[in-house]
């Protein structure tokens, strides 16, 4: 059956408004201020639209023209196609695709209606063109039972490749602006994002993904420092990459460059390259990458650089993304040189608190010592205390700057002393108390301070006697000789004494005086509440009972006091002294006068 002129109107006037349907549904899309994924699959987004409005076309055009097949193919780019749709609507579209490809390329040159020598079969095929060239392409085929495509069918070809063209442009120019979009708020979010404090390792992973997502770069890496240390590489799907090899020359000129530079690299051809349409791209363009890499500076210091990679033959890289990248380089520059000083900062104060910490165990440390320190200079000033009452000032003093194990109990070759008043008894039964306490306190002081002046030490008032020794707590080799003058002296002074008290006669006093040198235990002796500085053992008891051998106004020494000191005093001798826990009697004498 012939195709009649009204047919042909018929049918172109399907044809066109089925463009005018899906020009208006795109042009409702870019009204839309709620801009979709440009990627997603929602049957909302710009290629399902143009998908739609195509095969409307496609549907008027294969009806009109009694074709057994057809197919409408559009490129995104020369290499890579971007849409196609077939008729029958239900039928596979590969084999159509595959049998068109040879006849879209010899229809660039203009449309064509011929007959597949191979097959027999008669074919039309008419180029897509726009304003910005060559964008696919219209190809119908039906048997050689039905004779060949007349001028109707090619001038409807035309029409609906036309209407293809129109679709095409409205749907590509939502899909730029839905992309413009998306690449606004991943940019945006980018900026928020590097406003912030982030450690680095965080700064390396969201300005990369967002410099591939908005660049449209297949591949992405991020280097730090001026040796260029690889840090990040991630893939357009945000995947990490283990061997991201860059090449060398171009990343010493980025690293050089102050600006994004986009350079052409030529790798070794990829194999298992699956894209639509990759494998039509000239040979050349199929090898051939875009590189842009761009640089990140503070100052005059090189901080890092960011090195995206795309196919040629999908997508170069534009002046637009050399624009936007620079602007982020620098917002990623100040984030990096704010998060290197953040860390330091971290550093410093973690290294702050360990020097911190150490300082506070030396302290803690040094505290222990200084309460030890305290502890002892306590003990020491207690010690101190109880010397005072029985040496002289300056003697507590030397003991306390000379001798730390003051206080110790121990075994040492002393010579002690003991005094008694004789008649004093009596006195007290005739005077009044006042009065004899005033005395005794003068007889006391008059006394101990013949002790201190010879450096002795004042063990004990007994009552209206006295106890002492010398040697210790300060060693001296000629204790026997200064406690025999000490003695002397006390005789000398209780004559003055006597003679201001009392008229000649009347309540005589005198006193009687012993002295020995011994083995004796000397420390501090007591219990846990209360200590002595004392001397015990058999030679105090020799001592006391000398003392009671001495008549008023003598000095009674035993005889390893006398081989102390025969060369410097005249003696009596005096017999022998028994003592309980002696096993031999001891040698006593009376002391005369020094020589």
């Amino acid at each position: 059956m012939a195709t009649t002129p009204e047919d042909v109107a018929k049918r172109a006037s399907v044809i066109a408004k089925a463009a005018l349907a899906a020009r208006r549904a795109a042009a409702h899309k870019v009204a839309n201020p709620e801009m979709p994924d440009p990627d997603a699959d929602n049957g909302e987004d710009p290629k399902t639209i143009m998908a739609q409005g195509l095969q409307n076309v496609l549907n008027g055009l294969a009806e009109l023209a009694r074709c057994s097949r057809g197919i409408l193919v559009l490129w995104e780019q020369r290499s890579r196609i971007s849409v196609s749709v077939a008729w029958p609507k239900v039928m596979e579209a590969v084999p159509v695709l595959d049998a068109s490809r040879t006849w879209g390329e010899r229809a660039r040159q203009g449309a064509l209606a011929d007959q597949d020598p191979s097959t027999g079969t008669y074919l039309l095929c008419v180029p897509v063109r726009g304003a910005v060239g060559e964008l696919g392409y219209v190809y119908l085929d039906r048997p050689h039972t039905a004779g060949t495509f007349g001028p109707w069918e090619l001038q409807a070809a035309e029409l609906a490749a036309a209407a293809a063209a129109s679709v095409a442009i409205q749907s590509r120019f939502f899909k730029d602006l839905a992309g413009s979009y998306q690449r606004l708020q991943t940019i945006n979010k980018l900026i928020r994002s590097l406003s912030s404090n982030l450690p680095t390792r965080t700064i390396y992973e969201e300005v990369l993904n967002c410099f591939v997502s908005i660049s449209g770069a297949e591949q992405g890496a991020f280097f730090v420092a001026e040796q260029l240390r690889l840090v990040a590489a991630v893939d357009m799907h945000g995947n990490a990459l283990r061997n991201f090899v860059p090449t060398e020359a171009i990343l010493e000129q980025g690293r050089k460059s102050r600006r994004p530079l986009v350079t052409l690299d030529m790798p070794h051809e990829d194999p298992h390259d699956r894209r639509p349409g990759a494998k039509d791209a000239p040979q050349m363009m199929k090898g051939m990458r875009s590189v842009i890499t761009v640089p990140l500076f503070a100052g005059e210091r090189v901080l890092g650089l960011i090195y995206l990679t795309s196919q040629v033959a999908a997508r170069s890289f534009s002046k637009e993304d050399e624009t936007i990248l620079e602007v982020l380089s620098t917002q990623t520059a100040n984030a990096l040189e704010r998060a290197v000083l953040y860390q330091e900062m971290e550093v410093r104060v973690v290294e702050r608190t360990r020097q911190l910490g150490r300082a506070n165990e030396e302290l803690k440390a040094l505290n222990e010592v200084l309460d030890a320190k305290v502890q002892q200079q306590v003990a020491t000033l207690r010690n101190a205390e109880r010397l005072r009452r029985y040496l002289a000032p300056n003697v507590v003093e030397a003991v306390m700057r000379n001798d730390e194990t003051l206080g110790q109990t121990s075994r040492k070759k002393l010579t002690i002393f003991f005094t008694d008043i004789r008649g004093f008894t009596a006195l007290s039964e005739s005077q009044e108390p006042e009065e004899v306490i005033s005395l005794l306190t003068e007889y006391l002081n008059a006394m101990t301070s013949l002790i201190h002046h010879h450096e002795g030490t004042l063990n004990k008032f007994l009552g209206d006697g006295l106890m002492g020794f010398f040697g210790d707590p300060i060693p001296m080799a000629d204790h026997a000789q200064r406690a025999v003058r000490m003695a002397l002296e006390m005789q000398e002074k209780m004559v003055h004494l006597q003679n201001r008290w009392f008229s000649a006669g009347s309540h005589p006093l005198a006193i009687g005086i012993g002295i020995n040198t011994g083995f004796v235990t000397v420390g501090n002796i007591g219990s846990e509440t209360f200590t002595d500085y004392t001397v015990i053992g058999t030679q105090v008891n020799l001592t006391a009972r000398i003392q009671s051998l001495a008549g008023p106004g003598e000095i009674v020494i035993s005889h390893p006091t006398y081989a102390q000191v025969k060369d410097m005093v005249e003696v009596e001798p005096r017999g022998e002294v028994v003592v309980k826990g002696l096993h031999a009697p001891v040698m006593v004498y009376r002391v005369i006068s020094l020589k």
